[in-house]
C-alpha cells in the first residue's frame, strides 16, 4: 500500500542549546533525534545519520522506516510517548553496517516534539544471545551426557545377549529383596534354571543357534512371569528368576508351568527336544535361609538333586 501523502516538515529551525550542549550533542556516538508529532525527523546528529546511512535521518524522513517490523510495530502499538511520560525501549536498525539493536529513551520537549536519545547495544545483546546459545547448547550436552550415563549404567546390569538382568545386578535385586522380607515378612521364591544338555544344541544346531535358543528361553520365561518378577541369566546357559509373594507351594507350580511352557516352546532354528531343570528355595521354607548366599545355596542344592534325578523337573527345598 502506497504511503498516505504527509504535508512537508517545515525547514529545520535552528536548536537552541548551549553551545558546549551543543558541541557534545554533535560529536558523541549517542543516537540524538528530534521527531514531530508524526513520528517525523526533525533534526538527528551526526551519529544516527551516520548509522542508518548517508543521506538518510535528514529532517522529513519518517523514523519508522529504519526500523526493522518487530520494532516498527512496537512503535505503532506503543506510541512514543504519551502526554509527558517516557518510554524506553530497544529498537532493531536496519543499517548499511546490518541490523544494530539501539535502547532508546523517547520524551516530550516542551514545544510538544518528541526526543530520542538512543545507545548502541548490539554488541551486548549479541554477547547476551551467544551465552544463551551456549547455555543452550551446554544443557542439550548435559542432557545428552546424563542420557548417556543412564543407558551405560542400564547396559551394565543387562546381559547383551539376553535382555535381562546380568549376575551381579540380579544378586543386588536378591540381595535388597531378601533384606525387604528380612524387615518387613514378604515372601518371594528363588529359581534357578538350568537348559538342559545345552551342549548338545551348540554342537549339532551350532553356536549361532545356541544363542538364539537361549534369547528364546529368556522370552518364554519374561512372558509367563509377572511384571514386577525378575529374569536373569545367571550362567552360560543359566537363568534365575525372582517371583514375589511366591511360597513354597505356589513356586512348585510356576516352576512346572515354566517347565512345560519350555519343553513345547517352537524354538527358532528348527532346535527341537530343549527341556530345563528348576531348583527352587523360597522364604517361607520349614528351615528358612539366614542369608540371601545361603537361599542361593539352597535353590542350587535343589538344582542339582533335579539334575541327578533325570533333569526335566522341578525340584524345591524342603528344608532337609
Amino acid at each position: 500500500m502506497a504511503e498516505a501523502a504527509v504535508r512537508p516538515s517545515p525547514p529545520c529551525q535552528p536548536i537552541d542549546l548551549p553551545v558546549q550542549v551543543a558541541r557534545a550533542v554533535e560529536r558523541s556516538s549517542v543516537y540524538v533525534v528530534l521527531l514531530d508529532g508524526g513520528g517525523r525527523i526533525v533534526w538527528s546528529n551526526p551519529a544516527f545519520q551516520s548509522a542508518v546511512g548517508k543521506g538518510a535521518g535528514a529532517a522529513g524522513d519518517l523514523f519508522q522506516r529504519f526500523l526493522d517490523e518487530e520494532s516498527a510495530q512496537l512503535v505503532s502499538d506503543v506510541g512514543l510517548v504519551r502526554s509527558s511520560e517516557q518510554a524506553g525501549f530497544g529498537l532493531g536498525f536496519s543499517t548499511p553496517m546490518g541490523r544494530r539493536v539501539v535502547r532508546f529513551q523517547f520524551f516530550s520537549t516542551e514545544d510538544g516534539s518528541i526526543a530520542g536519545v538512543g545507545t548502541d547495544r548490539t554488541e551486548e545483546v549479541e554477547l547476551i544471545e551467544q551465552m544463551s546459545a551456549l547455555s543452550e547448547d551446554l544443557h542439550r550436552e548435559l542432557d545428552r551426557s546424563a542420557a548417556l550415563q543412564e543407558e551405560l549404567e542400564r547396559l551394565a546390569t543387562i546381559d547383551y545377549l539376553t535382555g535381562t538382568f546380568n549376575r551381579r545386578q540380579f544378586e543386588s535385586l536378591l540381595k535388597e529383596e531378601w533384606s525387604r522380607s528380612f524387615r518387613y515378612g514378604s515372601r518371594f521364591a528363588l529359581f534357578l534354571i538350568d537348559i538342559d544338555h545345552f551342549k548338545q544344541v551348540n554342537d549339532v544346531y551350532g553356536h549361532q543357534a545356541g544363542d538364539e535358543v537361549l534369547r528364546a528361553v529368556a522370552e518364554q520365561l519374561r512372558e509367563s512371569l509377572r511384571e514386577d518378577d525378575r529374569v536373569a541369566r545367571y550362567g552360560g546357559e543359566e537363568f534365575a528368576v525372582i517371583a514375589l509373594g511366591a511360597t513354597t507351594t505356589n513356586a512348585r507350580e510356576l516352576g512346572e508351568r515354566l517347565r512345560h511352557r519350555i519343553q513345547t516352546a517352537a524354538l527358532p532354528g528348527g532346535v527341537t527336544g530343549v527341556t530345563i531343570t528348576i531348583g527352587i528355595a523360597a522364604s517361607d521354607s520349614p528351615k528358612p535361609a539366614q542369608t540371601h548366599l545361603e537361599l542361593i545355596a539352597q535353590a542350587d542344592a535343589a538344582l542339582y538333586r533335579g539334575k541327578r534325578n533325570g533333569r526335566n523337573r522341578v525340584e524345591v527345598h524342603s528344608g532337609g
